[in-house]
């Protein structure tokens, strides 16, 4: 904090010099005359400890002066160390698992209650005091009047468990959409060579729709907040389930688009633009992902989206998948061209990650045929100039839809986990 501080003190003495200098002279150009404008209304920066938050609250007498002190406290931070200390040097758990002991210095000992702890967390605290008796494995502890949080290395955790055996250049790859989930299984011989091992969508389209029903509700309306957290639980059963079919398959590396939409611009429907930046849990189930990947050795790849759909759709068609499915697999195509080229580095670097080669003897036929369905007698230079080609002529939609490819005899469909999880888990097998 006084870190900061200075910095902007610093920084309000530069402005203040500048604000004089330009005030002392006298004929300004236009710009100046605008920066002079901003200086003039410049102000000290002042320290708040505890927040201006809670500094209004308090002024408004909105909480207690004892509240105020009690939450201007910070949190006690005690950064993990493997050896020669047990995880951490001042807290430790117990053997009992049952509590963690803070240990300030050699006279003061204080011995903290975990209430409330399920199943799934007295796994992990007796995974962590195993390791925290081997003394391998460092251990951060943050401790406020309500809360303790512990953290550690997943991978580090699990990896004498789950560290299993992959198989060379298998990618699972998903095309991420706030009603579909479309992902594959491909083993990669080459970047023209490819098998396609199993596919599938899992569908938010009943969920999103539900939502939609009572667009315009208030925040704290009960079916409204129970819909957010149904769409919530189920994104990290979702991510659950891939990372399941991930270990079955024994898949090595897992790709997803690198998808950002802070500073892009939407589709003008506002309904879409909603469903996208608010109604989309991306991040959590991005971030439960990288997660499950993390502590099964699975390496996580984020590759450029652009074109995706297109090359996908026009390349891949003939293996009769849903768009979703197609767009997965030029991923995953991307994935491998991008590990092998820089990362392994075994192969050349060429810009064949984006832009597909159409000129391939694989891909040329492949890209022929197609061209073949859409009746498109045009010749191009490159997959790009082909997409600019199928923008332009609203006649040509190139998207293999779902419905048209729902009622194929090869697929299981069927509801997500159980009937009121409200989704859909679709799945292609191969022949």
């Amino acid at each position: 904090m006084n870190e900061s501080f200075s910095l902007k003190r610093e920084e309000y003495a530069k402005k203040l010099l500048r604000k004089n200098e330009l005030e002392q002279k006298k004929n300004l150009f236009k710009d100046e005359k605008k920066e002079l404008r901003k200086l003039q209304q410049l102000k000290e920066p002042k320290v708040i400890f505890g927040g201006r938050n809670l500094f209004v609250k308090r002024c408004k007498e909105q909480i207690s002066t004892e509240e105020f002190m009690q939450k201007r406290l910070n949190s006690i931070y005690s950064i993990g160390t493997a050896r020669p200390y047990k995880g951490n040097q001042k807290f430790r758990i117990s053997e009992d698992l049952q509590h963690v002991v803070f240990q300030p210095d050699r006279k003061h000992h204080f011995e903290l209650q975990l209430i409330g702890v399920s199943k799934g967390y007295k796994d992990i605290l007796r995974r962590l005091y195993a390791r925290q008796e081997l003394k391998d494995l460092p251990i951060t502890y943050k401790l406020n009047s309500e809360f303790i949080y512990i953290s550690f290395e997943e991978d580090k955790l699990y990896k004498d468990e789950f560290n299993f055996k992959k198989k060379k250049d298998r990618y699972c790859a998903l095309d991420l959409n706030p009603n579909y989930i479309g992902w594959s299984v491909v083993d990669w011989t080459s970047s023209n060579t490819w098998r396609l091992v199993e596919s599938g969508v899992y569908s938010f389209k009943q969920l999103n729709d539900e939502f939609n029903s009572i667009k315009g509700t208030s925040s704290s309306d009960e079916k409204k907040i129970y819909l957010n957290n149904k769409k919530r639980h189920e994104v990290i059963e979702v991510a659950k389930n891939l990372i399941e079919k991930c270990c079955y398959y024994k898949v090595e590396n897992f790709v997803i688009e690198d998808l950002n939409f802070k500073n892009s611009k939407l589709n003008t429907d506002k309904d879409y633009n909603r469903l996208c930046r608010n109604q989309w849990i991306r991040n959590s189930f991005i971030n439960n992902l990288k997660k499950r990947c993390s502590i099964f050795s699975i390496n996580f790849m984020e590759v450029l989206p652009q074109y995706s759909s297109f090359v996908g759709n026009i390349m891949f068609r003939s293996l009769d998948k849903p768009d979703m499915v197609l767009s997965s697999i030029e991923l995953s195509r991307r994935g491998y061209e991008f590990k092998h080229q820089y990362v392994l580095k075994d192969k050349p670097q060429t810009k064949n990650i984006v832009k597909i080669d159409i000129n391939d003897d694989v891909f040329k036929e492949l890209f022929r045929k197609s061209m073949e369905e859409f009746s498109v007698e045009v010749s191009f230079k490159d997959v790009i100039d082909a997409y600019w080609h199928f923008k332009r002529d609203s006649k040509l939609s190139y998207r293999v839809s779902l419905d048209s490819i729902i009622n194929n005899i090869n697929r299981d469909f069927r509801d997500f986990l159980s009937r009121h999880s409200r989704m859909q888990n679709i799945q292609f097998y191969t022949n």
